[in-house]
């Protein structure tokens, strides 16, 4: 993602020096502290951060000798002030509250062999009993934090310096060696060895018969590290795909856990022997119930995202003032009497800024903006239609669930072959849509009798097939990951 990012920026600049004859780059300043991270977890947060954007800026304009047309402005708003949700008081479940001791009573509990299965996105109870199918208990993960050492300039020239032996890098490649040994996390190079010490002597199982999470491998770079260790003694590692971002896109594939995992669970893709098909790991989708009735016949409920992060390399700022006019053209040719609930994505909410609740209100005081007060499920099943208004999980979840559904596949150019032709299955029996008025049209010719067009013999046969390949639903859910998993021991 880091490469990606550097690489948007660099290509970015160096395409506008050479085409425009341009006076002044105005940057905001930043703070010289804030730009090293100190892990994992903290590098995403920064990688959307005004500091690190600009130092980044600042950082190509002056390899490319152009750090004179350079004006630094102070920001208007404060690092950190994008998730403007600060006076939330977030809740603390018991787990989470007394972590360091459970951790420590079902180290005792469980054997040095027993498997680690551990944020599986199985809902709680089918994750429990998939554990004690393996004769295990839940492990809690709670490790002990690395004092903070700071900074050391020493490790990171000689980073530097082993990242350039070969001879001299040219144009990109050397401006993303020095930033990237600028910008590695402190816990991969200075707190390193106190992570692997923490590691080792973590409450985690020494020999584990296998590994099983889908969400874990991500942010936990001590819990990383331990599974990178057992991986290199044998231990079967085992990853489930955790959302829609996997075996669809050309651009952002493999990801690295397909990479380093020994099995990658799918929810019902495979095109290589490293894919297992499983099936939908989700526990949403089984929530969503659909039952007409007149209560809910007039309310259309429209789900929509955000804008990407920084990390991409298309141009976002674009994209993102694509993706708002296409709401407006969606609302000025509906045609229909609808109860219109809005359930926009997080940073929306937490952003102000980003002024996508206003353009609503803009648009119509009666449009109904939900902001997470009432759950997902809860607006889906008292809704007579759902609109997804992106390329996402929650499109699969309704499909797999059978809930009427109609989709905007905002990124459609970005599908790989084999996901496209699933998806034009879909886009052939007007439950997708690659532009927005085709898509505003559907919804009002079938408003009036949605059951008829949904349980309608075309429609269910394309959700069905798309739906045994890309959102499969399970029998038993424990039952058959338990198979899945022994199958591939």
């Amino acid at each position: 993602n880091t490469i990606r990012f550097i690489y948007n920026r660099y290509e970015t600049l160096s395409s506008l020096l050479n085409k425009y004859d341009i006076q002044s780059i105005s940057l905001l300043k930043y703070d010289d502290d804030l730009i090293v991270p100190k892990d994992y977890k903290d590098n995403s947060r920064k990688m959307n951060s005004q500091s690190r954007n600009s130092f980044i800026l600042r950082q190509i304009l002056i390899y490319l000798k152009a750090d004179h047309l350079i004006i630094d402005v102070d920001s208007n708003t404060p690092e950190g002030c994008i998730n403007n949700n600060d006076s939330k008081i977030e809740k603390v479940s018991f787990v989470r509250k007394n972590a360091v001791y459970l951790s420590k009573i079902m180290k005792q509990l469980n054997f040095d062999s027993n498997p680690v299965i551990i944020s599986t996105r199985m809902t709680r109870l089918q994750e429990l009993l998939l554990q004690l199918s393996f004769y295990s208990l839940p492990y809690i993960l709670s490790f002990k934090d690395c004092e903070d050492i700071g900074e050391n300039a020493v490790k990171r020239d000689i980073l530097r310096s082993l990242m350039t032996e070969g001879g001299q890098k040219n144009g990109f490649e050397d401006i993303m060696v020095n930033l990237i040994s600028r910008m590695i996390p402190r816990s991969y190079l200075e707190e390193y060895d106190c992570l692997q010490e923490v590691a080792i002597n973590s409450h985690l199982p020494k020999k584990p018969k296998f590994i099983f999470t889908s969400n874990s491998f991500l942010v936990d770079d001590v819990f990383k590290l331990w599974i990178a260790t057992n991986v290199e003694k044998g231990t079967k590692y085992f990853v489930g795909q955790h959302g829609n971002n996997y075996g669809e896109s050309k651009y952002d594939s493999p990801h690295i856990e397909e990479i380093t995992a020994d099995k990658l669970i799918t929810w019902g893709w495979k095109f290589n022997s490293k894919h297992v098909k499983g099936f939908i790991l989700n526990k949403y989708y089984n929530k969503f119930k659909y039952k007409e009735n007149y209560s809910k016949s007039k309310k259309l409920l429209f789900i929509e995202t955000g804008p990407r992060g920084k990390k991409h390399i298309e141009d976002i700022s674009i994209e993102y003032e694509q993706y708002l006019s296409s709401k407006k053209e969606f609302y000025i040719n509906l045609d229909i009497k609808v109860r219109l609930i809005v359930r926009p994505a997080a940073i929306v909410v937490a952003n102000h800024m980003l002024g996508e609740i206003r353009q609503w209100s803009e648009m119509s005081l009666e449009i109904e903006i939900e902001t997470a007060s009432i759950r997902i499920d809860k607006l889906v099943n008292d809704s007579n239609l759902v609109v997804c208004f992106y390329q996402g999980t929650s499109l699969l979840e309704l499909l797999a669930a059978n809930y009427p559904v109609i989709g905007y596949l905002d990124r459609y150019d970005s599908l790989n072959a084999e996901s496209k032709q699933y998806y034009d299955l879909l886009v052939e029996a007007g439950i997708c849509h690659i532009d927005v008025y085709s898509m505003t049209m559907k919804i009002n010719s079938v408003w009036n009798n949605v059951s008829t067009w949904w349980y309608s013999e075309k429609v269910q046969k394309a959700r069905n097939e798309f739906c045994s390949n890309y959102a499969r639903t399970p029998i038993s859910p424990v039952r058959d990951m338990r198979k899945l998993i022994l199958e591939n021991i």
